[in-house]
């Protein structure tokens, strides 16, 4: 079983797509940073190799313009059981906020 890193850069508010994320099952840690142009929201999520196309799915829904990097994990600790999803009210497909 491989695991990667999928980090997430979007100028618009992620709020939705790590709502939609975390309602399949993905652990998501998110930071707000400055990019070059103004503020960003910085997504990092830890999946099974065999995940990464659906993640990327999801992503070029939201924001097919988005910029993401995929690593290789060596070494990972703490748990990394899969989460059950839990039902997200008003959260499906999400549509794109503006700033």
């Amino acid at each position: 079983m491989g695991v990667s890193v999928i980090r997430i850069i979007t100028p618009y508010s992620a709020f939705d797509l790590i709502e939609y994320l975390k309602s399949l099952g993905f652990r998501t840690t998110s930071t707000e940073a400055q990019g070059q142009y103004g503020s960003v929201s910085i997504i990092y999520t830890v999946i099974k190799r065999k995940q990464i196309p659906e993640v990327l799915d999801i992503l070029k829904e939201y924001n097919p313009n988005a910029f993401y990097t995929i690593e290789d994990v060596r070494s990972a600790g703490g748990s990394f059981a899969q989460v059950a999803p839990k039902p997200v009210r008003g959260v499906g497909r999400f549509s794109r906020k503006a700033k």
